[in-house]
């Protein structure tokens, strides 16, 4: 694009400032002018951030919620395969037993013996929510030796704890108070 005929080379265009056009230059503020400018932009990054870490969260809690929901596998085949299988069985689903009281400190596995890996560990006096009973690796206990393992919690991975240290009396083999555990 030209300059209109007049204009130097390098000017920015329109009418020059002594005929009433803006000025060439940056525009100068007083002091308090150039406060409230500041606190209006920093006002607007923060508004933009917050509400940038505010679409973040959400979408992280989406993601959780549909993988603690939805298993976490959009793959049409186990999609087929959860279908066709649930289609097939039908099971009833127990609500969780309910709190128990852990009787020594206890390690929390991946899986009902002490060959699988710890996930972690449960002080003597804690409760624990025992979701059902699996027949597993024996332990030996004040009670005497037990195969019975609670998988416990109700979120999460799979988690297990020996029955031999909490304390469940005859619950533990009453299917109707704490049931057994669905196949893996």
């Amino acid at each position: 694009m030209s300059n209109p005929p007049g204009d130097p080379p390098d000017s920015p265009g329109g009418p020059p400032a002594e005929h009433g056009g803006a000025p060439a230059g940056p525009v100068a503020r007083s002091p308090e002018a150039e406060a409230r400018h500041r606190r209006r932009l920093w006002r607007r990054r923060r508004r933009i951030i917050g509400l940038v870490v505010f679409v973040g969260v959400v979408v992280a809690l989406g993601v959780i919620v549909a993988n603690a929901v939805g298993g976490g596998d959009d793959n049409s085949d186990s999609a087929e395969q959860r279908t066709t299988t649930s289609a097939a069985v039908t099971t009833t689903t127990l609500p969780p037993a309910g709190p128990y009281k852990v009787t020594d400190g206890i390690n929390v596995r991946a899986g009902p013996g002490s060959t699988f890996p710890v996930l972690g560990q449960i002080e003597l006096g804690n409760t624990v929510t025992v979701v059902c009973v699996v027949d597993g690796e024996s332990v030996n206990g004040p009670g005497g030796a037990t195969t019975k393992w609670l998988r416990i919690g109700v979120l999460g991975p799979p988690s297990y704890v020996t029955a031999a240290y909490v304390a469940t009396g005859a619950d533990v083999t009453n299917p109707a108070v704490i049931g057994p555990c669905p196949p893996a």
